[in-house]
C-alpha cells in the first residue's frame, strides 16, 4: 500500500469550462501520454486514478508467469 511519502506530488490541474482536464506538457512527456490516448478512471475513497487503456496486443506479455492454460476436463459445467 502506498504511503504519503511514496506518492509523487505533481503540479495542480484545473478543469476547463468545457470540462476538460489540462495536464502539463512535462507530465505528459514524463509518462509517455499521447494526444487522444484513452484512460479508465478508477475511484477509491474520494481519490481518482487514471489508468491507460491498452489493447490485448499491447497487454500481451505484461504478466510473465501468468498461467493461461485452462483445463477443460476439470472445469465445472456451467449453465
Amino acid at each position: 500500500m502506498a504511503t504519503l511519502e511514496s506518492i509523487e506530488r505533481t503540479p495542480t490541474f484545473e478543469v476547463s469550462p468545457d470540462e476538460g482536464l489540462a495536464i502539463p506538457l512535462d507530465i505528459l512527456a514524463k509518462y509517455g501520454i499521447q494526444v487522444g490516448q484513452k484512460f479508465v478512471m478508477l475511484t477509491h475513497r474520494g481519490s481518482i486514478r487514471l489508468m491507460p487503456l491498452v489493447s490485448i496486443e499491447e497487454a500481451r506479455g505484461s504478466m510473465p508467469g501468468l498461467d493461461t492454460i485452462v483445463d477443460i476436463e476439470n472445469t465445472e459445467e456451467r449453465v
